[in-house]
């Protein structure tokens, strides 16, 4: 479940939903592009809608409009504007069946209709991207390197330093660019590399890179970053997981993941230097010498520069993925020796 307050808080801030009330005669178009979108052509339930909106926005406090808004979203009769904003757009493999009725909806416009509700939901988005709420959502997801190639810092404070990137592209799913589950907080590469290519295979809202696949080295590589004390020429491979092949392509088609990463060289020499330094036997004069409180665990991520070495799933820094699987291709730390 995704936090949808800093959203709704915007909504409220920004009176989004008071813009759904058009009145007659006064861009026609797109009021009826948003009954029948968002309304599924029920004028009554469109009506009721904006005069909820409009009792709510006669509140005085803002605290006491968010907690109204979201019991208006949750009323029964407003289930297809709940579905378009903050809920899931996915159902088990698959995008709802609530999707269907949006993409029926839309494709019943005609041209005029639809490029005023499409431009409408691109201002409104960049309203959004532009706001305090974007960079309080994404931290509110705890996404801190890029999900699409873990070499990217997403910073993430007062503002957001990253990109938006809508996984259904808001140029096809309009009434999907405010939804708060499209939205996956990446770097601005992968964003533009991108674009509105749709992801088939890959979902980085249920999945990472490490469910995908693992980096390696070919024998040969190995042999020669174990055996020089300066590795050059290595090629980092990719080896796919059961069932995930396709995923891989997807990923190295769209992001290009395997030019990206093939040429490491300086992460695979400094941790086949960390192999011969850091033998068992001297990780324990280590902690014997120093008195050291850290787990054999945490002394192992400090080395490698992990800041999350109490919480190793909790990923802070780009290249973790690379680092964790060829520490465990070269055996850095001799597990399976010892």
């Amino acid at each position: 479940m995704r936090d949808d307050t800093d959203f709704l808080a915007w909504c409220v801030r920004s009176k989004f939903f008071e813009g759904f009330n058009r009145p007659i005669g006064v861009n026609n178009k797109l009021r009826i592009a948003i009954i029948s979108v968002f309304f599924s052509g029920n004028q009554k339930d469109y009506q009721d809608f904006n005069n909820h909106v409009s009792n709510m926005l006669k509140m005085k406090k803002s605290a006491d409009m968010l907690i109204t808004l979201r019991n208006i979203l949750h009323k029964t009769q407003f289930a297809s504007v709940r579905a378009a904003f903050i809920c899931s757009p996915w159902q088990l493999n698959g995008l709802s069946t609530q999707n269907a009725s949006f993409e029926k909806a839309l494709s019943n416009l005609n041209a005029s209709q639809k490029k005023a509700f499409n431009e409408w939901m691109e201002k409104s988005y960049t309203r959004f991207r532009n706001s305090v709420s974007a960079p309080r959502f994404a931290g509110s997801l705890a996404t801190v390197v890029c999900p699409y190639c873990d070499k990217a810092f997403l910073d993430v404070s007062k503002k957001f330093f990253g990109e938006l990137d809508h996984y259904l592209d808001k140029s096809t799913y309009s009434y999907y660019a405010l939804n708060i589950y499209n939205f996956v907080p990446v770097c601005s590469v992968c964003n533009k590399k991108k674009s509105n290519k749709k992801l088939k295979y890959f979902k980085p809202m249920d999945e990472t890179l490490d469910s995908i696949f693992h980096f390696y080295l070919s024998d040969r590589d190995r042999v020669i970053a174990l055996s020089n004390y300066q590795t050059l020429n290595v090629k980092i491979k990719q080896r796919y997981f059961a069932g995930k092949c396709d995923a891989l392509d997807e990923l190295n088609n769209t992001f290009s993941l395997n030019d990206r990463y093939e040429n490491m060289t300086a992460v695979v020499d400094y941790l086949a230097q960390l192999k011969r330094i850091y033998t068992p036997d001297w990780m324990k004069e280590l902690q014997s010498m120093y008195g050291l409180s850290f787990t054999q665990t945490e002394l192992r991520q400090l080395l490698l520069g992990q800041f999350s070495f109490r919480q190793p799933s909790v990923r802070l820094q780009p290249l973790t993925k690379l680092i964790d699987d060829l520490v465990r291709d070269l055996d850095v730390f001799n597990d399976n020796h010892s």
